[in-house]
């Protein structure tokens, strides 16, 4: 990984991270999935989707009886980059 991919992400981090805090949760959603598709291997969408349940989840309202919405949408984005990121032809593995 070169030095200039490494400070794109460290920027991607921390941009996602302030925007948790600030923006509304749909955006930081998005943000996250747009990092797990450009980014390879961009496993803190794991621990930022952690801490969004950390923050926005409401105690009593459950997701198929986990109240773990938003880790379970963010890893089913993940396990879908991984299945297309290797099928397509105009992304560099």
């Amino acid at each position: 990984m070169k030095i200039t991919q490494i400070k794109y992400r460290i920027i991607a981090d921390v941009l996602i991270f302030s925007l948790i805090f600030v923006g509304p949760w749909w955006l930081s959603i998005v943000l996250i999935s747009a990092g797990i598709f450009l980014f390879r291997h961009f496993y803190e969408s794991l621990a930022l989707a952690i801490f969004l349940d950390g923050l926005y989840s409401v105690p009593g309202v459950t997701f198929f009886g986990t109240g773990a919405f938003f880790t379970i949408i963010i890893v089913a984005i993940f396990l879908l980059s991984i299945f297309l990121k290797t099928r397509l032809k105009f992304y560099r593995v």
